[in-house]
């Protein structure tokens, strides 16, 4: 056990405890730990005497201070660390005044020209810092990250030594780093090499935002987004336009998060034309719409995660759409898909017409409220088109699912039972079993949620019934899935006995979560739990794998 590589490589995969063990068997195993030991460095771990005399080794400094006390600490290794590789500066202490620490990291900044990632979290944005001009304009050239969270720049020029600063930058990470603008910025593409960008509450207007996207022509990854209130792009339509070409041909990673803005359906079109073949994307708006999915298909053959469960005009058909085009997808999140879609022959078909009448009266209404807006619709007769395409197209033969290999699936599976004509045994009482058919196909599944979103359409004369996970209703169809750790239907009505849960765990033999309603009646869920928790599975409301 004294071949170097092999304890080198060892070493990365320790934690601190069992290195400094190591550290300790004999000379040989000493000169070769040590530098695994400092390759990180966390404030609250290390002595300040073993921290100066091996500061050589030191890659990775984690100046995350809570006192004073640590600050003073640091001091003394200002002159003695110079190979560092990575820097994060942030201050957990509101009370003690954090511009010491700040000049600190300077120091640091200044005394490592090999500096590749520098992360700082200021905890109160609002204080004048002329620090930060200083670094921004003093940084290594080596350095390719910048990770800036609640860091204000409070003048033109600072924004300008960022932008800089910037253009030999591989990752940018903005989030609530709010700066000034000015029109100077947008002359020509300063960030050629960014690849990763993420920019939240950067500037006052979506339109400014989007012009510092713009210059990313080398975009893989970008992650968008906002929590300002009253944000609204209808002002911002021109700089949409301008997307029309392929701005960011590189592009595989799109994410519009928390977009506490108005972006409209032609907006978010715009964006998804102006991507290279996209493999994630995500987006919580209210504006993805018909164009946006017009736009969404151009990259069903690539996608391999989309998350589209937080938008409330996604229709049904469309999912069902999703699920029959994109082959390589692995995470899948959609709002709702209706048990109609997957039923084949005449009782199917009368039900996905009696949809798409439903859908062509909720569209048309909100259809007039969009060209009600500020941002008036320029082609409505497009629109209309697109929207009778999908309702000819949709009707006819059930296709099967291609996305045979995801690992996640969230979507609320439901059937429409209308009054009076229709009830729950004469319409749908063997969809149940056609829904785990279906289902069954995916046999890499580990997480499946059906869980009720809360996605209904405005008709009183519309009820809805969700899947029973019962034997009786076709359970055992589920069989073929033998990977499952979190089976979620959360806010759903359910009614299982003690033989539907023992197949349910016998079969899952890997199930690690499942929803803790499992039937109507509390002194049943309670028996039913029981046996759960026997098993070791949890049952607790998070939904994260």
């Amino acid at each position: 056990m004294d071949i170097p590589e092999l304890l080198q490589t060892i070493g990365r995969y320790l934690d601190n405890n069992s290195l400094a063990s190591c550290v300790r068997v004999c000379l040989t195993w000493h000169q070769i730990f040590i530098p695994c030991l400092y390759n990180t460095i966390e404030s609250q771990r290390t002595s300040i005497e073993g921290l100066t005399r091996h500061a050589h080794h030191i890659r990775h400094l984690d100046l995350s201070m809570d006192s004073k006390g640590y600050l003073d600490m640091y001091t003394p290794l200002r002159s003695e660390c110079h190979n560092l590789l990575r820097l994060v500066v942030s201050c957990n202490d509101d009370s003690y005044e954090n511009n010491d620490l700040y000049w600190n990291a300077v120091d640091f900044v200044l005394a490592n020209r090999s500096l590749r990632t520098l992360t700082i979290f200021d905890r109160e944005p609002n204080v004048y810092r002329p620090c930060w001009k200083l670094m921004f304009t003093q940084c290594p050239q080596s350095l390719r990250e910048l990770h800036l969270t609640s860091v204000k720049l409070h003048s033109e020029e600072e924004t300008t030594q960022l932008m800089l600063l910037a253009g030999s930058l591989t990752t940018l990470v903005l989030k609530g780093c709010c700066a000034i603008w000015s029109d100077s910025f947008t002359a020509d593409p300063q960030f050629p090499l960014i690849e990763h960008l993420e920019i939240h509450d950067m500037f006052d207007t979506t339109a400014q935002e989007l012009k510092w996207i713009q210059q990313c022509p080398s975009l893989k990854c970008l992650r968008w987004g906002n929590e300002m209130s009253g944000r609204s792009t209808h002002s911002d339509a021109t700089v949409f336009k301008s997307l029309n070409t392929p701005t960011w041909p590189l592009l595989q990673e799109l994410t519009l998060q928390s977009l506490n803005i108005d972006m409209s359906d032609r907006q978010v079109s715009w964006l998804l034309e102006a991507c290279g073949p996209l493999r994630k994307f995500a987006i919580a708006s209210s504006g993805f719409w018909y164009r946006s999915f017009r736009s969404l298909e151009r990259h069903f053959e690539t996608l391999e995660e989309l998350r589209l469960d937080s938008c409330r005009d996604l229709r049904s058909f469309m999912s069902q759409r999703i699920l029959t085009s994109c082959p390589r997808l692995i995470h899948l999140a959609l709002p709702v898909l209706e048990g109609h879609e997957l039923v084949e022959g005449t009782k199917g078909m009368e039900a996905r017409s009696r949809r798409l009448e439903e859908d062509a009266r909720t569209d048309l209404r909100k259809k007039e409220q969009d060209e009600a807006a500020a941002d008036v619709d320029e082609n409505p007769t497009e629109l209309n088109t697109i929207i009778a395409s999908y309702s000819v197209r949709d009707l006819g033969q059930v296709r099967p699912w291609v996305c045979k290999g995801l690992l996640y699936l969230k979507m609320f599976i439901t059937f429409t039972l209308p009054f009076p004509s229709g009830t729950e045994d004469d319409d749908c009482d063997d969809w149940d079993e056609i829904v785990f058919q279906q289902l069954s196909q995916l046999t890499e599944l580990q997480t499946l949620d059906v869980s009720d979103t809360s996605f209904h359409p405005e008709n009183l004369w519309v009820t809805w019934r969700n899947p029973q996970f019962k034997l009786q209703s076709g359970l055992a169809k589920l069989a073929p899935i033998t990977r499952l750790q979190f089976l979620l239907f959360d806010d759903t009505v359910q009614c299982l006995d003690v033989e539907d849960l023992r197949w349910i765990m016998d079969h899952f033999s890997h199930l690690e979560q499942i929803s803790p309603v499992l039937h109507l009646e509390d002194e049943i869920c309670d028996e039913l739990l029981k046996i759960v928790e026997e098993k070791g599975i949890r049952t607790c409301e998070d939904r994260s794998p």
